[in-house]
């Protein structure tokens, strides 16, 4: 757009600048209510990601738990198999003989 051109070149310099001037309070307030929906909104759609979240971690915990439990349990069982693991009833029975 050339400058002559310009929708407010025949304006006085005052009139130029009026579009930076605060709108009337009546408008204010109805920006401000949109405002304050949008915000409102926003911080719902937030927290509602963040319940979602929360669960995905704790699904996502309690698999990894079980995970580390089962390979637990798999590799105590495959050492008592070889004769390494020690059942609560043999801990007994090699007390009693320490004891004797």
């Amino acid at each position: 757009m050339e400058p002559q051109d310009h929708p407010n070149r025949d304006l006085p310099a005052a009139s130029q600048h009026d579009h930076y001037a605060l709108p009337p309070p009546e408008q204010l307030k109805v920006i401000k209510t949109k405002q304050d929906e949008q915000a409102r909104k926003i911080r719902e759609r937030r927290a509602a990601e963040a319940e979602t979240d929360e669960t995905a971690d704790s699904t996502a915990q309690s698999h990894a738990a079980e995970v580390i439990q089962r390979n637990y349990r798999g590799y105590r069982s495959r050492r008592a198999m070889k004769g390494y693991g020690l059942d609560p009833s043999t801990r007994w029975i090699e007390a009693v003989k320490e004891g004797r």
